[in-house]
């Protein structure tokens, strides 16, 4: 639940998750901004490297590689209060989000990820860290 939305909120938020829903139809996803993301050793060595965005797309781009492959996404609901100071500009995020929305589309979404079954400790620890430097 929101504590004290805007209208333009609200409509930029459904209108969004339609478009996921539209683009992405079997990502089953019904929240990609709100909230906190945690995520497991796996989905940190195995996805955070394939996403590219490192902007307001970044979420939605981590649950839709994740989910598309085969990692389990659970959703909790949280309640939050929006913050009427917010300083997003609506007209460009809309506009990031949609590049990347296009962006996945066109290099594909599912079955990115190639497992670290097979990785060392050490080369899994350098893998990390390489993901955090960028």
């Amino acid at each position: 639940a929101v504590i004290g939305r805007t209208l333009l909120r609200d409509i930029t938020s459904y209108g969004y998750i339609l478009l996921l829903r539209l683009c992405f139809w079997d990502a089953n996803l019904s929240d990609c901004q709100c909230g906190c993301k945690a995520i497991s050793s796996a989905v940190a060595d195995d996805v955070l490297p394939l996403v590219e965005n490192n902007g307001w797309f970044f979420d939605t781009e981590l649950l839709l590689l994740a989910a598309g492959s085969g990692f389990r996404i659970r959703e909790v609901p949280v309640t939050w209060q929006d913050d009427r100071d917010s300083r997003v500009r609506v007209a460009s995020t809309i506009l990031e989000m949609i590049k990347g929305i296009v962006r996945l589309k066109v290099k594909g979404w599912r079955n990115r990820v190639v497992r670290n079954q097979n990785r060392t400790p050490d080369q899994l620890s350098a893998r990390r860290q390489e993901t955090h430097v960028r």
